[in-house]
């Protein structure tokens, strides 16, 4: 993957488990690593992942996200979902009682 970004690259294989043997291949590594981390976002470089962020990070069925044209439908949306939840977890609550 990485040569499709960096066509110049020539991977080299060291022996396995003996990084201590093979310093300029370990220095080498640390070099590219610091290079990708570069134009990275740091919880990118970090986690080695995009964060999720937005409506893909909710509940909500790709459907629904899907249907929503305006904010206020996706407030009507969540203040819907908020309150079906609370009704739940009162009835779970009332259970527990019981």
């Amino acid at each position: 993957e990485i040569v499709s970004y960096w066509p110049d690259c020539k991977i080299v294989h060291g022996r396995p488990r003996h990084p201590e043997s093979q310093g300029s291949v370990e220095r080498s590594n640390q070099d590219v690593e610091n290079m990708l981390r570069s134009w990275m976002t740091p919880y990118r470089a970090l986690f080695g992942a995009d964060p999720k962020v937005g409506l893909k990070s909710t509940n909500l069925p790709n459907s629904v996200i899907k249907e929503l044209r305006t904010e206020e439908e996706l407030e009507d949306i969540m203040r819907s979902s908020q309150t079906s939840n609370s009704e739940h977890d009162k009835q779970l609550g009332d259970e527990e009682v019981n």
